[in-house]
């Protein structure tokens, strides 16, 4: 008896990684609104510009941020992976000094906040979308 079987290797490997990149996109969205939510407001600036972006992305044209390049050792914890990086946090110049210096973190408790069961439920649902679970 002879069967036959079809390679389906690279869609799949394909599938994989658009449910990987839609789970750290979610991840990612889901980080910023928990630093949203945590973060300390005199003037609201700092919150509005909590947000997932790009790896790499420089800051500059966030609405009500200063003008310039990426801010440096500004509060951003990465997810990174196979084929997906996204930043998440605020560009403003002053979200460091609030998180660590003030003692008014946000993005730390966000992180901690979606990491294990929520993060997992994200990838779960992204894997789920794509058929492969």
């Amino acid at each position: 008896m002879t069967a036959a079987f079809t390679w389906h290797g690279a869609e799949i490997a394909g599938r994989a990684r658009r449910a990987y990149g839609r789970a750290i996109i979610g991840i990612g969205t889901a980080v910023a609104t928990e630093g949203k939510r945590n973060a300390h407001v005199i003037s609201g600036n700092m919150r509005r510009s909590i947000h997932a972006a790009e790896h790499g992305y420089a800051g500059g044209n966030d609405a009500g941020a200063a003008a310039g390049g990426d801010i440096p050792n500004a509060t951003r914890p990465s997810w990174s992976g196979v084929d997906a990086v996204i930043d998440v946090g605020s560009w403003m110049p002053y979200s460091c000094v609030e998180e660590v210096g003030r003692g008014h973190a946000f993005m730390q408790p966000a992180v901690e906040s979606v990491s294990g069961a929520r993060s997992y439920a994200l990838m779960h649902g992204a894997f789920a979308e794509e058929g492969l679970l």
